[in-house]
Formats: structure tokens, sequence, C-alpha cells
């Protein structure tokens, strides 16, 4: 594993969460009136990013993406005490820009800190799914390349992602 502990072992993935979706199941009398109605879902969205190590013991604080640069919600609210990073895009999805900032600016430090605290050297691995807007692994790496990316072989990540193995579900 490259003289990683598992304390240096990170994962991170995202989910989307419709937060205004009613659930598609439910408990309901098949002769139910209102079935044939129908009713349009509302779509409104979140992305929500996890990273947490292989211990368990430390985990980044989650970064939400949401559509709105300064959602009403947070109008009379100090965004740094939040126990999320809140980030925007167009469509509240995962950019490659996002993604930039949060590794060089919420998950390395996180990590430096955490690793301190334990008196382990500062160097870390983070196991990302191969999307889209997850930008190539050399722009992911400390200027040291101590904290760095590796990416999960195509078509395994529903398999061996461990973020995917219920952690995600879970929350």
């Amino acid at each position: 594993s490259g003289g990683y502990v598992p304390e240096q072992l990170y994962n991170a993935d995202e989910t989307g969460v419709y937060f205004k979706m009613l659930p598609d199941k439910t408990v309901a009398v098949k002769s139910d009136e209102h079935k044939k109605e129908g009713f349009k879902a509302v779509k409104e969205r979140v992305t929500l990013l996890f990273a947490v190590n292989k211990t368990g013991s430390h985990k980044v604080k989650p970064l939400c993406i949401g559509k709105s640069k300064n959602p009403r919600c947070f109008h009379h609210v100090n965004m740094k005490a939040l126990p999320f990073t809140y980030a925007n895009s167009k469509n509240a999805w995962m950019t490659s820009e996002i993604f930039l900032q949060w590794f060089h600016e919420e998950f390395v430090p996180s990590v430096r800190k955490h690793l301190l605290s334990l008196k382990l050297p500062e160097k870390a691995l983070l196991l990302l799914d191969n999307c889209p807007a997850h930008p190539p692994a050399d722009k992911l790496q400390t200027r040291d390349g101590q904290i760095k990316v590796a990416y999960l072989p195509k078509n395994t990540t529903s398999l061996i992602q461990p973020l995917d193995q219920g952690v995600i579900s879970t929350f």
C-alpha cells in the first residue's frame, strides 16, 4: 500500500440529495382514489461530498454543493460555523474547480492537522472514483507530493468504493 498506515488512507465520494422529493415507496391502500392522479417529482438537489480515513477516526468536514451562491436559508448565518463547507454550481453538481478548491483548502489542511495530532508523518493517499468532475491526479497533490490522489479502477467503484458500502446510504 505504498507505506501508508490505515490512518493515512482516505476515501471520498459524492452523492445527490433530492431534498424536496417525496418517498417513492409508501404504505398505501390498493384502492387509493388519488393513486392515478400522479404528480411531478420536485427534483431540487444538493450534492454532498464525504471523505473519511480507513480507520474512521477522521471524518473531513462534508462539502455541500447547492445552486445558489448565497442561499436565503443562510442569510443571517456565519458560514464558517456550519458543520459543512458550502459551494455552489449552476446545477448543484460537482465541478473540477470546486473539487480542486476543496482538496487544497479543506482536505489537505484537515488531514495535516489530524496526522500531526497523532504524531504521524504528514503523508496521505485519497482514493477516488473516476467521476469526470475529478481533476487529473497530478493536479490533486501537495507541492511536496506527500498528500495525493489515486483513482480506483474503472467499473469497480460500486463494488470496492468504501463509502459506497453503506456509509453514504446510512447518512
